[in-house]
C-alpha cells in the first residue's frame, strides 16, 4: 500500500510542471518579457548506485529575460540536498 501511495505521489509531482506552466499569447513576437520558474526534484538511485549514494532532492530557480530583439538572457540555479 505504501508503494502505491509513493508511486502516485511521484507521478503527480513528475507531471505537475506540465500543468503549471502557462503560455502568453501575443500577436507581437518582438515583445520583451521576464520568465520565472521554480523546480523540485527527488532522486532515488537503484542497482549498484544505491550502494554508494543515498536519496537526494533538488530545489531550483530559473530567471529569464527576453529582449525586443529576441535575445534571451538567463540565470539558473539548483541546490542539491542528500544523504551522502
Amino acid at each position: 500500500m505504501k508503494m502505491k501511495i509513493f508511486l502516485f505521489v511521484q507521478g503527480v509531482v513528475s507531471f505537475l510542471p506540465l500543468f503549471v506552466q502557462a503560455q502568453m499569447v501575443s500577436p507581437d513576437t518582438s515583445a520583451a518579457g521576464v520568465s520565472v520558474a521554480a523546480s523540485l526534484a527527488y532522486h532515488s538511485p537503484s542497482g549498484d548506485m544505491s550502494d554508494r549514494f543515498g536519496n537526494s532532492s533538488a530545489a531550483g530557480l530559473d530567471l529569464f529575460y527576453k529582449t525586443r530583439r529576441g535575445i534571451l538572457f538567463g540565470l539558473e540555479g539548483d541546490l542539491i540536498f542528500g544523504e551522502n
